[in-house]
């Protein structure tokens, strides 16, 4: 026996048919077209889980369900395309049902792989920042009328991140003698992507001429424009004796070749992101 809120969900939809039957082909459009159907909407996009190979997308769909039954939701198929080329698609499993005559959110998750977009858009490299177009396609079985497909798409950006690229200009002693040793280094930092970047961590460390002489890190710094540079100014103190005497030479020379590698902890308008670097070279001494 079928529920009191069924048949009230199912008489549109009889109604309909006996128009048909009434009025013919034409009756059927007119009936067809007056009848309410769920609705749907993407209410908001977001990138979690950001890094330098992947990301996690989520998009907010609100369903809108205008029977007085539940409405059971099936599937989520979705595509994602950058100017007409796709680089992503596939399935998202989902569950539950839409309350009687209300409304409900769901999360329609995609992972994205940086080194596969790139490989799909033959044109985007890292530090760019991609246009795209997602489609998605929600089924829904509605009482009386089966499997209904329910479309909605959300245009945004993509970033693809590049590691900043990390120098070591000079280091500058302030103190120099056999038990202590003081210096400022100048750390140059270049954003190479198309989009800002707050350097709200940075882990460093350092080795000069094959000795490691310090580590540490640096905390939030001002953001580094797209495509721009800026030079930090890191203290740092060392133990000649520690190190060996032969340090001390090392530090007295000219300059020496240097290492340096850590974590950077970025701040982005897409999220943080969180980064491995290493850099080496040759670095001039002053006083």
């Amino acid at each position: 026996m079928q529920s009191p809120d069924l048949r009230r969900a199912l008489l549109p939809l009889g109604c309909a048919a006996g128009l048909a039957l009434a009025g013919g082909c034409e009756s059927i459009r007119s009936a067809a077209s007056a009848l309410k159907k769920p609705e749907a909407r993407v209410t908001g996009a977001r990138l979690t889980d950001l890094s330098l190979k992947s990301a996690s997308l989520a998009f907010d769909v609100e369903i809108a369900n205008p029977y007085g039954a539940a409405l059971p939701l099936t599937d989520v198929r979705y595509a994602i395309a950058s100017e007409g080329n796709r680089f992503l698609s596939g399935e998202a499993e989902t569950a539950g049902k839409v309350p009687a005559r209300s409304r409900k959110t769901i999360t329609v998750p995609a992972s994205l792989s940086f080194p596969a977009m790139t490989r799909a858009l033959k044109d985007v490299r890292p530090g760019s920042v991609v246009p795209y177009r997602a489609d998605l396609t929600l089924s829904v079985d509605a009482p009386g009328a089966g499997t209904l497909e329910l479309p909605v798409h959300k245009t945004g950006e993509l970033p693809v991140p590049a590691v900043p690229g990390i120098a070591l200009e000079g280091v500058r002693w302030r103190e120099l003698t056999l038990q202590s040793a003081a210096a400022v280094l100048s750390l140059r930092v270049e954003n190479p992507n198309a989009f800002a970047v707050e350097l709200a961590q940075m882990g460093y460390d350092l080795a000069l001429g094959g000795r490691r002489v310090a580590a540490g890190g640096l905390e939030r710094q001002p953001e580094i424009p797209a495509g721009e540079a800026r030079t930090l100014e890191v203290p740092i103190e060392v133990s000649p004796a520690e190190l060996g005497f032969a340090a001390l030479n090392l530090f007295r020379g000219e300059g020496a070749d240097y290492e340096i590698a850590g974590e950077l902890a970025l701040g982005t308008r897409f999220g943080p992101i969180r980064m491995p670097y290493e850099a080496q070279g040759e670095t001039p001494f002053r006083r």
